[in-house]
């Protein structure tokens, strides 16, 4: 059996977005009609971990992602990898469509100590 052609609705997208140097979160990034399914993260990377905040439209009040239990998500990451979303974490991203992505946590932000593209791995929506 040979390989199996995507349809278009169904392939992956990838978008980039920066964190400045001195700071720990990225600006607005909208997910719209997209579903967050990794990162690839550069070469050089201050700190071990992406956490979210989300809001109900751009320009909107920005608040930290939970999930259902309280436990703020966040996602396992290192410098120079291709990290996917999976089970858990990907439930609790699936419904956000406006975010901001954060390097550490919200008890612990981890300030870049220069300007980083992170690149978002996303597919189409189907909600």
């Amino acid at each position: 059996m040979g390989a199996v052609a995507l349809e278009p609705s169904h392939r992956v997208v990838f978008r980039t977005f920066q964190i400045a140097n001195g700071v720990a979160i990225s600006g607005e990034i909208n997910l719209r009609g997209y579903m967050l399914k990794g990162f690839i993260t550069p070469a050089a990377m201050d700190g071990t971990a992406f956490s979210f905040q989300a809001a109900e439209k751009e320009g909107g009040t920005f608040r930290d992602v939970y999930d259902d239990a309280g436990a703020e998500v966040s996602v396992t990451m290192a410098a120079s990898r291709h990290v996917t979303i999976t089970g858990a974490d990907a439930e609790s991203m699936s419904g956000l469509d406006v975010i901001k992505v954060r390097t550490g946590l919200t008890g612990a932000p981890t300030n870049q100590t220069a300007l980083r593209t992170i690149t978002l791995v996303l597919a189409m929506s189907t909600k």
